[in-house]
C-alpha cells in the first residue's frame, strides 16, 4: 500500500472502507476533502475536547459507581454470540437478564439505605405521589450496604427512582422471554430462584362437571395465549408495586392520624360512631336499636360539625342502607382499611395475608370479598380435589356481585376499587389510580377477568346463571372506549395521550416497558436510534452518527433519549444484545444502522468516561464495517501507550480486525483535518526565507521560528495514528504508508510543527527498532548502513528442548538460511520505507534550519569575545547538522513513486519544498563563510556544480517551480562573497582541504580590486 492509496482511492475495484457517518463506500479523499467545509464546527472527538468534557462525565461516573463495569462483566461472562440450540439460547439469555436484574436490585438496596427517608417525601399526606422532579442530596456519611457494589456520593432520590424503574424493566424483559418460551429447566430455576420464574400451566387437566375453579383457571391460562400474556403483565405490575411502593402502614398513616386512635384491638372498629349511638340510647333510655325515623334523632345524632347525620346501627351495610354517615374519625379509619385492602390487592398479596390484616382490625368480613378472585382461592382442604357446582357458581356470581357493588356511588372510592379489581370493572380502579402502572393494572386486570368469565360462559355454560349474561351490561357500565379487551398498543397509546398519565407514559423507561409489553422492542430501538442521531446532530455535525432524514420521525412519538442519557443508553444497549443472542437478524440496512446508533452512543460515553478497555466488548457486537469505524472514532481518546497496546490485544480477543480499524481511523482523521482547498491538488510552497527583502544583490535571511510551535488537536490525533501502527504486530508496509500519508496531509495544510513532532516521536529509526522485533525476531535499526550485518539479523538459537539434538553443521546451515531470509526481508522493508524516510528527512532538515537560524541570531548579538567563542562552537554544530540533514534531499529525493498519481504528488511536493530548502541552504553557507570559515563557500560551489549537472533533478525542479532566477541570484551573491573574501586578504598558502582533496586556492584571483566587486 502506498501513501497515495491512503490519500485517494478512486478505483471502484479497491476494497471499500465504509464511513460511520453516512454508511456509504468512499474510495478517495481528494474529492471528499473539497466537499468538506473547512470552517465547520468540529464534533467532540479531539483530546482537548475530551478534557473539557471530563468534569460532567466524572460526575456521572461518580453517580453510577461500578455499575457500568458490572454490566460489562455480566455481558462478557454470560452474553454469548455463539450459535446454540434454541432452548439453550433462551436459558443463556434469561440468565443474562437475571444478572442485570441482580445488579439493578443491589443498586436499589444501596440507594434505599441512603435515600429511603427522602423517598417518602415524594408522597403527600394521602399517600399520593407528588409530581415533579424533586432532588435530595445525600450526606457524605450515609451508610453503605454490605454488597460489593459501590455507588457514588452524588446520588439523588431521582437516581433511586430510576434504578427502581430499571429493575422492573429487567424483570419485565425476563417475563417477556418466558412468554415466548416457557422455562422448564430445573437447574435454571434453582439458580435464579428469586420468585421471577413464571411457569405456564401445561393444561393437562381432565375437566368435568365437578372440576374445581382453580383447575379451570389453570386450563384457561394454558389454552389462551392472550390470557397468559395478560396474566404475566398483571403479575409484573403487582411485583413492581410490592417492591417500589411505600409499605402499607406508611401509606395509611395520614388517615390513621385523622382517625384519632391508638394501637390494639380496642382501638379498631367504628369507635366514635358507636360512642355517639350509645350516648343517644342513654339519653333516651332505649334498649332496642335506634330507629333513624325517631323524632329529634336527625338533629342530635349528627357529626361534630353538624353537617352529616350519623348511622344508628353498626353493621357493615348501615351506611348504604340508611344513607347516613360515620363520624369523621371512623370514616378516616374505614378509608384507611379499604386503602390498605386496595394496596394489598394491587400488590398481589395472598388471601391469607389480607385476611390476617383485616381480622387484626376487627374487619374480617372485608377479606371474604376476595373469595371471588380465581387467583386468590384459599388452599383446598387435605384430600379435597374437587369443588361442587354450587361453589363454582357462587364464585362466578360473587364476582358479579362485586361488579354491582363497585358501581355503588355511595361507597368509598377505595372500597369500589377493591370490588372493581375483583370483578374486572375498569372505571372504579381508574378513580384511585395514581400512576401509569395503576392504569395499566386497571386495564389488564379487567381484560383478564373478562376473558375468564367469557371462557366459563363458553366452555362451561352449565356453571353460570342464565340471568348473569342478561344483566352483564348493567353491571359493567364503563364508558371508557377501552372497556372491552383491546390490544396492548391501543392501551398504551391511549395512556400516552391521557392527561393524567401522558407525562409519565412518555418517559424513556416507561416507553421501553411499553415496547416490551407490546413485544415490539426492535421497532422501539430503531426509532430511538433515529432520535439519538437527530439529537447528536443538533447544533453541530456528529462524527460518529450520521444525521438522518429530517422527516423520518414526523408524526411519531419517541422517547426523548440523547447522547447524554447514559443510563438509558446502557439499558437499551444491553437489551439489544439480549435479542441479538436470541438469534435476532436485521436484514434492512437502514434499520440495522439506526438501532446500532444506540450502541455507538453508549460506546462513545464509555470512551469519554475513561472506560476504554471495555470498548472492544461492545464494539464487537456491531456489524463489521460499523465496528471498524466506531472503534476508529474512539481510539483518539486513548492516550496512554500501555492502554493502546492492551486495547489492540482486546480487539484481537473479541475478533475485531485491528488493521481495518486503524485504516479507518487514518482515513477518517485525514478527512476531518481541514486544509485550504486552494491546495487540493497542489501543495503550498514553503516559506523559510524572509521575502520582505527584494534586492537581488542582498541574500534573504532565514525567518525566525518559521516552523512554529502550534499543534492543534486534529494534528495530535494524526500523530498518534503512527504510534497505533507501531504497536500493531507486523503490517510494516501499512505503517510506512500511513506515516507517509500523514506527512503529506500535514504538508498540504502547512502543519510544519506537527510534522516535525511526528519526525521526532515516530522517527524511522524508532519505528524500525519496534516493528522489526515482531517481524524478524529481534530489534534492528534499519536506518543504519550496516543493518545487514549477519551478527545483527541472525535469529537466536532455539533454546527449547527437542527429541533429537541438532547437529552443529545442520544447525549452522539452518541459521545461515535464516540470516539470508532475514537480509532479504530487511532489504524489502528498507525499500518499502523510501517515501516515509524521504518525507521525514524533509522535516528533520527544516528543524535543523530553524535551529541554525536561532543560533546564528544569538551569535550576531554577542559582543563579548569569550561568549562569542562558545557561541561560534554552537554555530559550527548547527551548521554541520544542516549539512548532514540536507544531503538526502539533494540526491534522488522523492524520486521513486509507485504509480502515476504518486509521481504527480511527488513532483508537486518537490516544487513546493525543494527550491526553498536549497535557497535556505545557500544562505546558511554564505553566513557560515563569514562567521565560521571560508570553507563554507567551497560547499556552495559544489552545490552549484551539482545543480548544473546534466542529470540533475534539482535544476528541473527549479525550472518547474519558476524559481531559477532566484537560484541564479543566490549563486551570484555567493560568487560575490567569494571575491570579497579574497579581496579582504589572500588565502592561506596551505588552504585546508576537504575530504575530496579540494580547497579554495582555485578561486584566488590576483589583481582584482575590491571596488570592482562592489561595482
Amino acid at each position: 500500500m502506498t501513501s497515495r492509496h491512503l490519500l485517494q482511492e478512486d478505483s471502484r475495484a479497491s476494497a471499500p472502507i465504509t464511513s460511520d457517518t453516512d454508511g456509504r463506500e468512499y474510495h478517495g479523499y481528494a474529492d471528499m476533502d473539497q466537499q468538506e467545509n473547512p470552517q465547520r464546527e468540529p464534533g467532540l472527538r479531539t483530546l482537548g475536547d475530551v478534557h473539557k468534557a471530563l468534569h460532567p462525565l466524572r460526575q456521572a461516573a461518580d453517580r453510577v459507581g461500578r455499575q457500568v463495569e458490572d454490566f460489562a462483566e455480566t455481558l462478557d461472562r454470560l452474553g454469548s454470540k455463539q450459535q446454540h440450540k434454541r432452548t439453550k439460547e433462551r436459558n443463556i439469555a434469561l440468565a443474562t437478564v437475571h444478572g442485570y436484574e441482580k445488579i439493578a436490585g443491589d443498586t436499589v438496596k444501596l440507594l434505599r439505605e441512603k435515600h429511603g427517608p427522602s423517598r417518602h417525601e415524594l408522597f403527600d399526606e394521602n399517600g399520593n405521589k407528588v409530581s415533579g422532579r424533586l432532588k435530595f442530596r445525600s450526606g457524605s456519611n450515609a451508610p453503605r450496604g454490605s454488597s460489593s457494589l459501590q455507588i457514588g456520593s452524588q446520588t439523588t432520590v431521582e437516581d433511586l427512582k430510576h434504578w427502581e424503574e430499571e429493575l422492573q424493566t429487567w424483570k419485565l424483559l425476563g417475563y417477556r422471554l418466558q412468554l415466548q418460551e416457557p422455562v422448564r429447566s430445573t437447574k435454571l430455576e434453582k439458580r435464579t430462584n428469586e420468585g421471577h420464574i413464571l411457569q405456564r400451566p401445561t393444561g393437562d387437566f381432565c375437566l368435568h362437571r365437578y372440576t374445581s375453579e382453580n383447575d379451570i383457571w389453570q386450563n384457561f391460562l394454558a389454552k389462551d395465549d392472550t390470557a397468559w400474556e395478560r396474566h404475566v403483565v398483571v403479575e409484573w405490575l403487582r411485583s413492581s408495586a410490592e417492591s417500589d411502593r411505600r409499605d402499607i402502614e406508611s401509606t395509611v398513616e395520614p388517615l390513621m392520624q385523622k382517625a384519632e386512635r391508638g394501637d390494639g384491638l380496642r382501638s379498631h372498629a367504628w369507635l366514635f360512631s358507636r360512642e355517639a349511638i350509645k350516648s343517644q340510647k342513654r339519653l333516651r333510655s332505649w334498649p332496642q336499636p335506634l330507629d333513624p325515623s325517631s323524632p329529634g334523632l336527625g338533629k342530635s345524632l349528627i357529626s361534630p360539625d353538624g353537617d352529616q347525620k350519623l348511622v344508628t346501627q353498626l353493621d357493615p351495610d348501615a351506611v348504604t342502607r340508611q344513607c347516613r354517615f360515620l363520624s369523621p374519625q371512623d370514616a378516616a379509619f374505614e378509608r384507611a382499611t379499604w386503602t390498605a385492602c386496595w394496596e394489598m390487592v394491587r400488590r398481589g398479596r395472598s388471601c391469607e395475608s389480607i385476611r390476617e390484616y383485616c381480622e387484626g382490625r376487627v374487619e374480617g368480613w372485608k377479606a371474604m370479598t376476595l373469595l371471588g378472585d380465581p387467583r386468590r382461592l384459599p388452599k383446598p382442604d387435605a384430600g379435597k380435589t374437587t369443588a361442587s357446582s354450587t361453589d363454582i357458581q357462587t364464585r362466578v356470581l360473587w364476582r358479579h356481585m362485586c361488579a354491582v357493588a363497585a358501581n355503588d356511588n355511595t361507597l368509598d372510592d377505595y372500597e369500589c376499587a377493591v370490588y372493581g379489581a375483583l370483578s374486572g370493572c375498569i372505571s372504579n380502579v381508574l378513580k384511585v389510580s395514581q400512576d401509569l402502572d395503576d392504569h395499566l393494572f386497571a386495564y389488564y386486570n379487567s381484560y383478564l377477568l373478562q376473558g375468564f368469565n367469557a371462557y366459563i360462559r363458553i366452555e362451561h355454560p352449565h356453571l353460570t346463571s342464565s340471568a348473569l349474561s342478561l344483566e352483564e351490561s348493567t353491571t359493567h357500565p364503563d364508558n371508557d372506549e377501552l372497556a372491552t379487551p383491546s390490544s396492548a398498543h391501543a392501551v398504551l397509546m391511549h395512556l400516552q395521550d391521557l392527561e393524567a398519565t401522558k407525562i409519565e407514559a412518555r418517559k424513556p423507561l416507561k416507553m421501553l416497558q411499553g415496547s416490551l409489553i407490546c413485544d415490539n422492542f426492535m421497532e422501539f430501538g430503531t426509532l430511538q436510534g433515529i432520535q439519538i442521531a437527530v439529537k447528536a446532530n443538533t447544533g453541530s455535525t456528529s462524527k460518529i452518527i450520521e444525521a438522518p432524514d429530517s422527516n423520518v420521525l414526523s408524526g411519531t412519538l419517541v422517547a426523548d433519549v440523547g447522547m447524554e442519557d447514559h443510563d438509558m443508553l446502557r439499558v437499551l444497549t444491553h437489551m439489544y444484545f439480549i435479542y441479538q443472542d436470541l438469534g435476532l437478524h436485521i436484514k434492512a440496512e437502514d434499520q440495522l444502522y439506526a438501532i446500532e446508533n444506540v450502541v455507538v452512543a453508549y460506546v462513545d460515553y464509555l470512551s469519554k468516561a475513561g472506560k476504554q478497555l471495555l470498548l472492544p466488548l461492545y464494539v464487537s457486537r456491531l456489524s463489521r464495517p460499523r465496528a471498524w469505524t466506531c472503534m476508529a472514532r474512539m481510539l483518539p481518546y486513548v492516550t496512554d501507550r500501555s492502554d493502546r497496546s492492551a486495547l489492540l490485544n482486546l480487539m484481537k480477543q473479541y475478533g475485531i480486525e485491528a488493521p481495518s480499524v486503524l485504516k479507518n481511523q487514518l482515513l477518517l482523521l485525514l478527512r476531518d483535518v481541514p486544509f485550504d482547498l486552494t491546495y487540493a491538488k497542489a501543495f503550498p510552497p514553503l516559506e523559510i526565507l524572509d521575502r520582505s527583502k527584494r534586492d537581488s544583490r542582498i541574500s534573504r535571511p532565514i525567518k525566525q521560528n518559521f516552523i512554529g510551535q502550534r499543534i492543534d488537536d486534529d494534528e495530535k490525533d494524526l500523530i498518534a495514528v503512527v504510534d497505533w501502527y507501531v504497536l500493531l504486530q507486523g503490517h510494516w508496509q501499512d505503517t510506512m504508508a500511513a506515516g507517509s500519508a500523514i506527512y503529506i496531509r500535514l504538508l498540504r495544510r502547512q502543519g510544519l510543527a506537527a510534522a516535525r513532532e511526528l519526525s521526532r516521536a515516530a522517527s524511522f529509526s524508532r519505528v524500525s527498532m519496534e516493528k522489526t522485533a515482531g517481524i524478524l525476531g529481534r530489534s534492528l535499526d534499519l536506518s543504519q548502513e550496516n543493518y545487514t550485518s549477519e551478527e545483527d539479523i541472525v535469529p537466536p538459537m532455539n533454546m527449547g528442548h527437542s527429541r533429537r539434538p541438532i547437529q552443529p553443521r545442520k544447525q549452522k546451515a539452518k541459521c545461515v538460511m535464516s540470516a539470508s531470509r532475514a537480509r532479504d526481508e530487511c532489504d524489502l522493508m528498507y525499500d518499502s520505507s523510501k517515501t516515509f524516510r524521504d518525507l521525514e528527512n524533509l522535516f528533520v532538515c527544516l528543524d535543523a534550519l530553524e535551529e541554525w537560524q536561532s543560533v546564528a541570531s544569538q551569535v550576531s548579538s554577542i559582543a563579548h569575545p569569550r561568549q562569542s567563542s562558545r557561541s561560534k562552537g554552537k554555530l559550527q554544530h548547527a551548521h554541520k547538522k544542516v549539512t548532514r540533514t540536507i544531503e538526502p534531499l539533494l540526491h534522488g529525493w522523492l524520486q521513486h513513486p509507485n504509480n502515476e498519481e504518486e509521481a504527480y504528488d511527488f513532483d508537486q511536493i518537490r516544487q513546493a519544498c525543494l527550491p526553498e530548502v536549497v535557497l535556505a541552504y545557500v544562505e546558511v553557507l554564505n553566513v557560515g563563510a563569514r562567521a565560521i570559515s571560508r570553507e563554507c563557500l567551497l560547499e556552495c560551489m559544489n552545490l552549484i556544480a551539482d545543480v548544473g549537472l546534466d542529470n540533475s533533478d534539482m535544476c528541473d525542479c527549479f525550472l518547474a517551480a519558476g524559481r531559477m532566477s532566484e537560484l541564479v541570484d543566490s549563486f551570484a551573491i555567493t560568487s560575490r562573497n567569494l571575491l570579497l573574501a579574497q579581496a579582504q586578504g589572500p588565502w592561506a598558502s596551505k588552504s585546508k582541504r576537504d575530504s575530496a582533496g579540494e580547497n579554495l586556492e582555485i578561486w584566488n584571483v590576483k589583481g582584482f580590486p575590491p571596488e570592482a566587486i562592489d561595482a
